[in-house]
């Protein structure tokens, strides 16, 4: 028979190792903090309004921090026009909190692509569009 000494002790015990377990941070999220990944997010070809053919490309990058995430989106046309450059060539950025789940990286509130899963070094997941869902890979920057 176990001593009544022990009984109090069990409940102090599993508390104890709960809380242990709970204050360190996930395999990915001490895999991802610190480091940046992008992927080239969107091509566009579109005629200017002076009948130039005009490529705009779209990167996203996301930098993450222990519990936070900045994605960024940058534009940069290839046209000839300099003008059509300047309107294109524009950047966003805003930080989400971040989490795991069953090794899928989530990112709170931001709806651009589905959680997204780390294998090899890069993140992989599906981006979110109103007519169609295409994988998106993200590549660590050095």
């Amino acid at each position: 028979m176990m001593n009544k000494s022990l009984y109090k002790l069990l409940p102090v015990t599993t508390i104890t190792i709960l809380m242990l377990l709970l204050s360190f941070p996930s395999f990915s999220q001490k895999k991802l903090k610190g480091k940046t990944f992008s992927a080239l997010y969107s091509t566009v070809k579109t005629k200017t309004e002076y009948g130039g053919k005009c490529m705009i490309y779209t990167y996203c990058s996301l930098k993450f921090d222990k519990n936070t995430v900045t994605v960024s989106f940058n534009s940069e046309a290839d046209c000839k026009s300099s003008q059509v450059q300047k309107e294109v060539e524009k950047s966003s950025e805003q930080t989400y909190e971040w989490y795991t789940v069953n090794k899928q990286i989530h990112i709170k509130d931001f709806n651009g692509f589905e959680p997204l899963s780390f294998s090899d070094g890069k993140l992989v997941g599906k981006k979110l569009s109103s007519d169609k869902s295409n994988t998106i890979e993200f590549h660590q920057e050095p």
